[in-house]
């Protein structure tokens, strides 16, 4: 097939090329219809965070822990997690009672296939491992179920584990900055303090289960649950560091750290279980000289974050646009990029924020073979759809007298990401096309049957350049 592009009659390339045209759109339609029962899923937190527990249960009073769950909870709302004030419980408000009410309610909310968030910051407990006996016994003899020290009670991994497996439509996050955490992630003292409370778990008051119960401990750890932990093992300690002038736990700074960008190594908008691995098991052990190694349990490497914040949604619009114009089989563009000034190297396509780059599109044969009506826009990082030419504020000529064309200098700047430049030249001025683009920017536009429509009104070609851009 490849010989038949070179064809000497254009009239018979043409028909063949129109031909070409009419299977690939019926396998298009194809793909976009599948797209069309795509839902985009929201994320959902509950954050807790106890420095001060009650007198008479023996246990030591924190200093980062707030600090931990308060630093949490304004980054998770930057990056739009459906977060309300209810289901930030810190001190005496994280009750036994309010923080499985504040996981009902967060699973109440939530749509099949959302992602649910659940922090914990303070003291990490042990307590007598209760039938039916899943844990493994320990030096002495004796057997252990890990729990979270909430202000007035414990809960413990066998509940938890309960309230996961019955959250099984949803990814769940669990993420606990507290001793015993490495215990929590797998059925398997120190607690979380810069100080030494030990007995804490003798003193408890136990309370009776509010609608959890213990049938968790005997299952596997389901594979729509990713548990990241602040300490690989449940017998080691697990500290509190000075960042800044607040005492945090390492595994709170640094998660908020990777949320906020740092940990999205291929700049795609979304946290991936290896990504947040690799950042976390990184900065933690430096920070801490080596005596504290997270641990992240994930299945799934579906199991994402997305950090793209108010166009998270855009982060996945762009995917079936981005197929829908690679199903059409067009005829390729020449696109070739300046880095302040000079050609890029094949394999640089990484810019930093500041940086002059120029495309150069096109090549000597589209002006011959008639390919003189020239269409940019670029798909961010965030998705968000940018309209480049042409556009009529700036009084943009319709066609181009001469290929290849240089387009002026543009400097990198947010959003940041992994950007797709497209070059789509036509024979004709594509005007519907323009009119889609220029009315849906910064949005993808919506029906995509009419972006190929308007495509196939004249022959046209598509080039598409794929860059990374960062600070």
């Amino acid at each position: 097939m490849c010989e038949l592009y070179h064809l000497n009659s254009t009239d018979t390339r043409e028909q063949f090329y129109l031909m070409f045209q009419k299977y690939a759109t019926l396998i298009l339609f194809f793909f976009i219809s599948l797209y069309s029962c795509v839902s985009f899923a929201t994320q959902h937190a509950l954050v807790v965070g106890i420095n001060v527990y009650p007198k008479g249960h023996g246990i030591e009073t924190l200093e980062g822990a707030v600090n931990d769950a308060e630093l949490l909870r304004d980054t998770l709302r930057r990056i739009q997690v459906q977060l309300p004030d209810e289901r930030v419980l810190l001190n005496d408000k994280a009750t036994r009672a309010n923080v499985i009410k504040g996981w009902h309610d967060m699973v109440s909310q939530a749509n099949r296939g959302d992602t649910l968030i659940f922090t914990f910051s303070g003291h990490g407990g042990q307590i007598d491992d209760t039938a039916p006996l899943d844990e493994d016994a320990d030096a002495v003899g004796e057997r252990k179920d890990e729990t979270l020290v909430l202000y007035d009670a414990d809960i413990t991994d066998d509940e938890l584990m309960d309230l996961f497996i019955n959250a099984s439509d949803y990814k769940i996050i669990f993420v606990a900055d507290a001793c015993h955490s490495g215990g929590l992630t797998t059925k398997g003292s120190q607690c979380r303090s810069r100080f030494a409370g030990k007995s804490s778990a003798q003193q408890r008051p136990r309370i009776p289960a509010l609608n959890v119960k213990t049938t968790g401990d005997q299952k596997e750890n389901p594979s729509h649950v990713t548990f990241i932990a602040a300490q690989d093992s449940d017998n080691l300690k697990v500290c509190e560091h000075p960042f800044g002038h607040r005492y945090h736990g390492a595994l709170s700074w640094f998660l908020a750290k990777a949320l906020e960008g740092n940990g999205d190594s291929n700049k795609n908008g979304v946290l991936e279980p290896f990504e947040l691995e690799k950042y976390l098991g990184e900065n933690i052990s430096s920070e801490t000289d080596g005596k504290q190694i997270p641990k992240l349990k994930s299945k799934s490497q579906d199991m994402l974050i997305m950090i793209g914040g108010s166009s998270q949604q855009g982060i996945k619009d762009k995917k079936p646009l981005l197929q829908a114009l690679s199903n059409i089989n067009l005829k390729p563009v020449k696109i070739v990029l300046q880095k302040n000034g000079n050609l890029t190297e094949h394999s640089e396509q990484h810019f930093r924020s500041g940086d002059r780059i120029r495309f150069i599109i096109g090549e000597v044969a589209d002006t011959h073979q008639g390919f003189k009506a020239m269409t940019l826009f670029n798909l961010t990082g965030n998705g968000e759809l940018q309209f480049l030419y042409p556009l009529s504020k700036y009084k943009h000529p319709l066609t181009i007298n001469k290929f290849p064309y240089k387009l002026p200098a543009l400097k990198v700047k947010l959003p940041f990401g992994e950007d797709h430049f497209i070059a789509i030249l036509c024979t004709e001025p594509p005007k519907s096309l323009h009119e889609i683009l220029s009315n849906s920017a910064p949005n993808i536009p919506k029906d995509l049957t009419k972006v190929i429509s308007a495509l196939q009104e004249q022959l046209c070609k598509l080039g598409q350049y794929v860059f990374l851009t960062g600070e």
